[in-house]
């Protein structure tokens, strides 16, 4: 998604498999608009070649603008990473998690100015899905957010401003949907 925005994007995994993994799975996302004739595998290859960086070494992220992390749903884990990142990278770039219910205050808790951090919650397939919950913690500044959203738009995403509050929006409609699901077999 980032690719397409016209991002120059630096992608990290945890290890060379993970890394051919994401790599595959960026082509795959290729494959519709090769298939339709609005980009050629050489384009798709130029696109690759000039706009992506591939690393399993965080210190690879010294040089970026935005982080946006995307890791297992696990507060320790991401603020693990979040500790790293901040010793690598300059104090002005901004930190987004992708989370779907995590507290962005509770994990920007380990930064030194958490000020710059910020949920992106992409729904899946990210790259069809349009909407971006841009979720604010209770220091999120507003310079940060509205970077965040200027960067959404050019990534082709439709934005909705979430302030922090348990399960954001979309899954706190799930459970009121389930729910009602529920209460429906119920009654017969």
């Amino acid at each position: 998604v980032l690719l397409k925005g016209g991002f120059d994007v630096v992608l990290w995994e945890i290890n060379e498999e993970a890394l051919e993994k994401a790599l595959a799975s960026i082509r795959k996302t290729f494959d519709y608009p090769i298939k339709q004739k609005k980009m050629t595998p050489a384009d798709l290859e130029n696109l690759l070649n000039n706009h992506l960086q591939t690393t399993t070494s965080l210190e690879d992220m010294k040089d970026v603008d935005l982080v946006i992390e995307a890791v297992v749903e696990d507060m320790q884990v991401k603020q693990e990473i979040w500790q790293q990142l901040q010793g690598i990278c300059r104090d002005d770039v901004i930190f987004a998690t992708n989370t779907s219910a995590l507290p962005i205050t509770e994990m920007a808790s380990i930064l030194n100015n958490p000020g710059r951090m910020i949920g992106m919650h992409f729904f899946n397939p990210v790259p069809k899905m349009k909407l971006v919950e841009i979720i604010r913690g209770l220091e999120t500044s507003e310079e940060t957010f509205r970077t965040v959203v200027d960067a959404a738009v050019e990534m082709g995403k439709e934005t909705v401003d979430i302030k922090e509050s348990p399960g954001f929006v979309t899954s706190r409609i799930n459970v009121v949907i389930g729910n009602e699901a529920f209460y429906m077999l119920q009654e017969g």
